[in-house]
């Protein structure tokens, strides 16, 4: 392969974050060309309940109506999930002593605007993409994996919480790291 072949024995590593991560994780359960996986958030659709209720209906027979029709219809992914959260900052001016109840969400609205208008970011995918990502099934379960994983996630995550990404790495086999 590619890689291998501009790498020679190096390790290789497949690195992801958010659905990227999930999309890491997957190629590295049907490649032989990496050697592990670092996935900040893991989503595992397939074997866990959606995150949002919106998901539970694009599994169900309502999404796959929904994908016939609009399919390829582009669908502005912050209206399916609340990415202004994603932009708040924890604050903590409660003096020194820096306890959690000394410390509150402040919301970066610049900041969230500014990713919006981003063009690197990509926000609008066809409804059948995003569709894919909650009903694709893996040839093998996340349990059978061999590999190295290491799995990232942020106990304050509005996007990815971390009981969910713990639920996830509680599923995965093999070598890991939370």
């Amino acid at each position: 392969g590619f890689v291998r072949g501009r790498t020679g024995d190096a390790a290789v590593f497949a690195v992801g974050h958010g659905v990227g991560g999930e999309v890491v994780f997957q190629a590295l359960q049907v490649s032989d060309r990496l050697t592990g996986a670092v996935s900040n958030g893991l989503l595992l659709p397939s074997e866990m309940p959606p995150l949002r209720p919106g998901g539970s209906l694009l599994k169900s027979w309502v999404g796959e109506v929904a994908d016939l029709l609009l399919g390829a219809t582009p669908v502005f992914l912050p209206s399916f999930v609340n990415f202004v959260r994603a932009y708040d900052r924890t604050v903590c001016d409660g003096g020194m002593a820096g306890s959690s109840t000394d410390c509150h969400s402040s919301h970066d609205a610049k900041l969230y605007a500014k990713r919006i208008a981003d063009p690197l970011c990509r926000w609008h995918h066809p409804l059948s993409s995003l569709r894919s990502i909650l009903t694709h099934q893996p040839a093998q379960p996340a349990s059978s994996n061999t590999r190295p994983v290491l799995v990232i996630a942020g106990g304050n995550d509005v996007i990815m919480p971390l009981r969910h990404v713990t639920a996830c790495f509680e599923k995965v086999g093999g070598p890991k790291v939370l």
